[in-house]
């Protein structure tokens, strides 16, 4: 799962639900920090604009297309991941 395809994606879940330019930085700041402490959430976009910081979890990756679901909202959120 390419992981720049999947934040891509969230960045665009965010401006999608009016996310202002101070939460999407937020945001990014916290996936960052997930990107470093592996024990960290990739953050799930819905949850965030909640105030809370919940996980993603990869579901499934087929012809192209990557799944992933938040564990606590149960979003669910598709994008593009090329094979590498």
């Amino acid at each position: 799962m390419a992981l720049e395809f999947m934040r891509d994606e969230m960045l665009r879940q965010l401006k999608a639900n009016a996310a202002t330019e101070s939460q999407i930085a937020e945001y990014l700041a916290e996936w960052k920090v997930a990107m470093i402490h592996t024990g960290k959430p990739l953050p799930c976009p819905s949850c965030f604009m909640n105030g809370e910081i919940n996980r993603l979890k990869a579901m499934s990756e087929k012809d192209g297309i990557a799944v992933v679901r938040c564990e606590q909202c149960r979003a669910y959120f598709k994008f593009e991941s090329p094979s590498e």
